[in-house]
């Protein structure tokens, strides 16, 4: 079945659900495979199996670019529509422990999922979606996700049943690179791991600082002061 965008007018503008998936650890993961052929069947193997579960969820795929990638259902006005993107994160990752278990150096493989609701001028051809949102979002999923935990921004938090609401007792307002933030909400259910995050932001901070710091920075960023 096609993907309900397939017939909207070119321009037309609507809310929609938006959940982004992204596989960390998935280069190293894959230059320990045997083969590279290996790494390639496993790695469709993974795109396939999900995306049939998310479909069976009313998610259709915008796009997926090997690692990782966005799926999106229509929002109605039904709370229903956003508790969806709940149920996806569910089966996402129940799928994904199954997955990790299957495959040799599965161990090295987390999985990050987000999700929005934001307003998207659409077109039938997804790649030609425009919204200031939408950037943002897609731009700034690493600042927005975390190893296993999935984020939800306060644009979907508000849609969310009352009962949605309550797996998402803790937010974050997040400082992202455009100088504006963003409110997270975290799921009680697939948490963020606080010590792996902290680490995470640690080394993105002291990278884009390396300069303050010429005698040190070689071997913890892997650059040197004339490299950055």
């Amino acid at each position: 079945m096609d993907p309900w965008w397939k017939s909207v007018n070119p321009g037309t503008e609507e809310r929609v659900v938006l959940i982004q998936f992204d596989l960390k650890g998935h280069t190293a993961w894959a230059a320990s495979q045997p083969t590279e052929r290996d790494a390639g069947r496993y790695r469709t193997e993974f795109a396939m199996d999900l995306e049939t579960r998310l479909n069976y969820k009313c998610f259709h795929r915008v796009y997926w670019l090997g690692d990782g990638g966005v799926y999106a259902i229509r929002y109605t006005g039904d709370e229903r529509d956003a508790d969806a993107a709940v149920a996806a994160a569910d089966e996402a990752f129940k799928y994904f422990e199954q997955f990790r278990r299957s495959v040799p150096g599965g161990d090295q493989l987390s999985l990050r999922i987000t999700a929005t609701s934001i307003e998207v001028v659409l077109h039938p051809d997804p790649g030609q979606w425009y919204g200031r949102g939408l950037n943002s979002f897609l731009k700034y999923e690493r600042e927005i996700g975390s190893p296993n935990a999935f984020i939800i921004t306060s644009q979907l938090y508000g849609k969310l049943s009352h009962e949605a609401r309550k797996r998402f007792p803790k937010y974050d307002d997040i400082p992202l690179p455009n100088k504006e933030s963003a409110r997270l909400y975290e799921d009680n259910h697939h948490p963020r791991q606080r010590q792996a995050e902290s680490d995470l932001r640690f080394m993105l901070w002291l990278q884009n600082h390396a300069r303050q710091f010429p005698s040190a920075t070689c071997s913890i960023t892997g650059k040197r002061d004339h490299d950055v």
